[in-house]
């Protein structure tokens, strides 16, 4: 018969409602609605940073660093520039790791956020963890 879907109450949200068919669906009390309905209104949502964005005008906090003070300056600056660019810290990420590619040769990593832990091994003078507001930007090379 396939996947049904329901409206739920409270948030007007979509969910799988699959735990009967629909001869059964007559006493349930949530709507029914169709599997072809229901892929034309599902959306993914990927976390942004839209409520968190940084200013152009942002100052680094450096909490760790083993770099050049020139390639803070660059981290910094491709890192504020990413940001204002990209609401999803992935890409904002992936737009960093990639420039630093570019400029210093690979292989580059970048983690963007608010939470996370790391442990990593860097190449010397090659490593920088700042804040730029609210959001934590690690950057580190290896071999």
């Amino acid at each position: 018969m396939g996947e049904w879907g329901r409206i739920l109450p409270h948030t007007s949200t979509f969910a799988p409602h699959s735990c009967h068919s629909f001869q059964q669906h007559v006493n349930c009390p949530l709507p029914l609605l169709p599997p072809s309905l229901l892929s034309s209104l599902f959306t993914i949502i990927l976390p942004t940073m839209a409520d968190n964005s940084v200013s152009p005008n942002a100052e680094a906090i450096i909490k760790a660093v083993d770099m050049s003070e020139e390639m803070q300056k660059v981290a910094v600056k491709v890192a504020v520039e990413a940001l204002a660019k990209y609401t999803v810290e992935k890409d904002a990420a992936m737009i960093i790791k990639k420039e630093f590619d570019r400029l210093y040769s690979t292989t580059w990593h970048c983690v963007v956020g608010k939470h996370f832990g790391s442990f990593v091994t860097h190449e010397t003078k090659n490593f920088i963890y700042f804040y730029l507001g609210p959001i934590a930007v690690l950057l580190w090379k290896t071999s």
